[in-house]
């Protein structure tokens, strides 16, 4: 089992590794152009890694199937397609007993294991949906809005310094003026990086990297700020919003570099903990893959 979960995080390092060697930072990416990564027979967008495993592959549409729903649409994947990894992950909780709890260390620990899913541009018989349209919507800046007011238990937001920051002693997140930056995407990739921050609160869900006295620069630092750059990135695309670019681009990425090889748990520990930090600012369940 040991070596089925090492083989699986590998897989998944190398190609995020991949990504990050060209300049590409695979999470960043917008889901606009061919919709976010979903189960074309659920409906249910996939999560945390797999969102991002799925958006870096180049296909004209973001459905995927595994090779028994292809199937059930009536349709079938093409001979000699390859297809595509994604990763299932869930703690397990071991049954005790009052002997056993006394003996030995029962402690949960994580089950993952992997699917193979095609694209529906890689499968016969099955056509594309079409792409639902954002024209007379409501524009991402009241979307963005309205996440932020829908967020419960909602930290205090300030604009007083002009500088971005989020105070857990205070339970106050700051961020400078909407006047102060050039876009409305650059405004909200701060807001909402500093928002996924104050999830980490201890009563919100309790992070390591916010309940604790970090180091800067230190692996728990770099974790929770790994965390809140991919949370913010989910959340500015569930609002229909690109990220943009930042100065210090070639400084993240050679961080991140540097981080997945020498953990190779980082990331999809960081993507679990920044997928549940969507959902709670969200306030939804787990209604995805």
């Amino acid at each position: 089992m040991e070596n089925h979960r090492q083989n699986i995080y590998e897989a998944v390092n190398e190609t995020i590794l991949r990504h990050l060697e060209s300049g590409v930072v695979p999470w960043r990416q917008t889901w606009i152009g061919k919709g976010r990564p979903v189960n074309r027979l659920t409906g249910r967008p996939y999560r945390g890694i797999n969102h991002i495993l799925l958006n870096t592959l180049r296909y004209p549409t973001g459905e995927f199937v595994s090779f028994k729903q292809a199937k059930e649409l009536g349709g079938s994947v093409r001979r000699g397609e390859r297809g595509h990894m994604v990763v299932f992950w869930k703690w397990i909780e071991p049954e005790r007993d009052g002997q056993a709890e006394i003996e030995q260390d029962l402690s949960r620990y994580p089950y993952i294991q992997y699917h193979t899913v095609w694209n529906v541009a890689q499968c016969e018989g099955i056509e594309p949906l079409a792409l639902p349209s954002l024209q007379g919507e409501v524009p991402p800046s009241d979307r963005a809005e309205r996440v932020v007011e829908g967020m419960a238990d909602l930290p205090m937001i300030q604009f007083l310094d002009p500088e971005a920051y989020y105070d857990p002693r205070t339970d106050v997140v700051n961020v400078p003026e909407r006047r102060h930056f050039e876009s409305t995407g650059a405004y909200y990739s701060v807001l909402f990086h500093e928002l996924v921050h104050s999830t980490g609160h201890k009563t919100r869900l309790s992070r390591k990297g916010i309940t604790e006295t970090i180091r800067f620069g230190s692996s728990e630092y770099s974790f929770e700020e790994l965390v809140a750059e991919m949370g913010a990135c989910y959340l500015l695309s569930h609002c229909g919003m690109a990220p943009d670019n930042f100065s210090n681009n070639a400084a993240y990425i050679a961080g991140w570099m540097r981080k997945l090889k020498q953990e190779r748990y980082a990331f999809i520990h960081a993507s679990v903990s920044a997928q549940r930090a969507l959902d709670y600012i969200l306030g939804v369940g787990d209604k995805a893959e």
